[in-house]
């Protein structure tokens, strides 16, 4: 057999050469414009609404106030609506002392209900009220650089119970900033007697501030907290740029305690840590009622405003723009994990997105109008002046340079609403189509039974080498929340886990491979929505399921694919030419995998290398 003592590759598969160019960054709509006249301040259940714009200092509308010596304030720089809003500019890392705590920032309480720390609580505001919303905008500026790259300001907004005397709540729901991801995080705590426990299990929000589309733009958030009659009957949900991320029912917060209600709300922005860099945030159009409020109304034909153009290359320029607004429709919430029987997570968001408007605008303006006459109504609004009235919508763009390379889209972002049809009475100002107000699943059915767990393959013996190891079982659970496969190497302390997938009731996973004269040891995990668990074997941790991984017996094949009497590089040339001229010609599957593909050449290279080849031309 003839293998050259020096194989230089000299070959390259699916080669493609292509020169690189710096593209723009990818854009966002950094607002929508609202209508001039907020028509939410009439809707019913609205009972405090703040736009900055007809008061010149925070005591004028809040009952406490920390204002960072000035840094926490009304100020003029940026505003969603009108011309004012809420301003936190945070000091440097650089500029404390090292005894002085560098996370201060400013704050602002707004009281109402029976909150006995005040006697300003306007009259109509002075029933007990077991369910409170707030809802408000906030936007990190352009840039916004977080501590070590990972950590955002945790604090955002939290709604509490004030008893007398004390400013520290019987219980409180906290609309913060958590993880390495800059997520949403919706925390409890209750230090009602009746409450299973202090701090219930974080609720992770599928809204983080790691993506940069989510900085340097005006957000929608909302909180809504209902409480019940009883222990585990209180209710906490949230919603991000126009789209529900938390709902947690059967959540214990007042536990049934009656004597005081919701009645303090605050948006703050302490940084636990401080700031690496001088840099701001912003609040705008707060909102307290005992309703949903949803994201801010336009007109029919509202006007979109891009973040300024951006590149790599400094010497870029931008050349136009294109943007779609769609209708969107949320579709109902997965739930992804939850922790004592209650969701602590579900997937990540799902929405129907219906294109209806489209434009290209071209020079360096960053604004358009949804109308006729700047871009086109499209779907199911082809030929109409307008979007509709009383819908949600979402919109994404990108941005191209003079010198024609186009950013990414942005991903669908900016939920807004228009304004209600005209004449539509207050009390049918409902909600817009497409906003979930609920999550159907978010109230766990009661379930004490695990899930069931048979049929566990276990592999006699495998053969070492790249794996993988397939297993199988069937689990059975009407409220079926995931099954693990947990593995690892005999003598090892801990395991790896792989989440197993579902095929008609049989759900498998593929433990990667292991050397020959290994022995691996699994178990398996079924959880249902109720935190029941089931394992398999039920004695797993004492005597796991096992398999020996045997020697491989490689067999040795004719690499002599030309038939020429030599194996070298020009038998891999032949295959890849055969492969492309006739991809289902079965000579060509070399590694007998049922396809052909490039990794039928590696094969036959790799064997050649080895010398795992029978005489040529055998």
């Amino acid at each position: 057999m003839y293998v050259p003592r020096k194989l230089f590759l000299q070959v390259c598969f699916f080669c493609a050469v292509s020169l690189y160019a710096a593209v723009p960054e990818t854009p966002k709509v950094e607002r929508v414009k609202p209508l001039a006249a907020d028509p939410l301040k009439t809707l019913p259940g609205v009972f405090f609404h703040e736009d900055f714009e007809s008061i010149n200092n925070l005591k004028q509308s809040f009952h406490d106030i920390g204002d960072d010596g000035g840094r926490f304030c009304i100020d003029g720089a940026d505003a969603l609506s009108g011309r004012r809003a809420i301003k936190q500019t945070y000091r440097p890392l650089t500029e404390f002392a090292s005894d002085e705590d560098p996370g201060n920032a400013g704050w602002c309480w707004r009281f109402f209900g029976d909150n006995p720390l005040t006697s300003s609580i306007p009259e109509e505001q002075r029933q007990p009220y077991t369910t409170a919303v707030a809802r408000w905008y906030h936007k990190f500026e352009e840039g916004f650089q977080p501590r070590d790259g990972l950590n955002f300001p945790p604090k955002m907004a939290r709604m509490r119970c004030f008893p007398p005397g004390n400013w520290s709540g019987y219980y409180t729901v906290l609309f913060w900033i958590g993880g390495d991801d800059g997520h949403i995080s919706i925390e409890r705590h209750t230090r009602v007697p009746m409450a299973h426990r202090e701090w219930p299990p974080n609720h992770y929000a599928n809204f983080n501030f790691s993506d940069p589309v989510n900085l340097g733009r005006w957000v929608h958030f909302e909180l809504r907290v209902s409480l019940g009659q009883g222990t585990r009957s209180d209710r906490v949900q949230a919603w991000a740029d126009g789209l529900l991320v938390c709902d947690v029912a059967n959540d214990d917060v007042a536990a049934g305690y009656e004597l005081y209600r919701l009645n303090g709300m605050s948006w703050d922005c302490y940084w636990n840590g401080g700031s690496p860099v001088s840099q701001s945030r912003y609040y705008d159009d707060l909102v307290l009622s005992t309703e949903p409020v949803g994201p801010l109304r336009t007109g029919l034909n509202p006007e979109l405003v891009k973040s300024a153009f951006s590149s790599p290359d400094p010497e870029a320029a931008q050349a136009a723009w294109e943007v779609e607004v769609a209708r969107a429709v949320q579709r109902q919430p997965v739930i992804a994990e939850t922790v004592d029987g209650v969701v602590t997570r579900y997937r990540p968001v799902d929405v129907e997105a219906t294109v209806v408007w489209r434009a290209s605008v071209a020079g360096g303006a960053n604004t358009v109008s949804v109308d006729s006459l700047s871009g086109e109504f499209t779907g199911p609004l082809a030929g109409a002046a307008s979007l509709e009235a009383n819908v949600l919508h979402l919109v994404r763009v990108r941005q191209q340079d003079t010198a024609g390379n186009w950013s990414d889209w942005s991903a669908w972002h900016q939920g807004f609403a228009t304004t209600w049809a005209q004449g539509t009475p207050d009390a049918g100002k409902t909600l817009p189509g497409g906003y979930l107000a609920a999550a159907e699943a978010a109230a766990l059915p009661v379930d004490s039974v695990p899930p069931a767990i048979e049929g566990t393959s276990v592999p006699d013996s495998v053969q070492g080498g790249p794996g993988p190891y397939r297993i199988t079982a069937r689990v059975s659970d009407e409220n079926l929340l995931y099954v693990r496969l947990y593995y690892r190497l005999a003598g090892s302390e801990d395991y790896g886990y792989l989440f197993m997938e579902e095929e008609e009731g049989v759900f498998a996973a593929e433990i990667p491979g292991f050397p020959a004269g290994s022995t691996v040891e699994f178990y398996i995990r079924a959880k249902d929505l109720q935190d029941n668990y089931r394992y398999d074997p039920p004695d797993y941790q004492a005597a796991p399921y096992s398999f020996p991984v045997v020697e491989v017996v490689q067999e040795k094949t004719s690499c002599d694919f030309n038939r020429d009497g030599k194996v070298g590089i020009t038998d891999v040339i032949a295959l890849l030419l055969a492969g492309r001229s006739d991809p289902q010609d079965p000579a060509v599957d070399y590694n007998r995998d049922g396809a052909y593909s490039v990794a039928d050449a590696i094969a036959l290279l790799l064997d050649i290398l080895t010398g795992n080849c029978l005489v040529a031309g055998i």
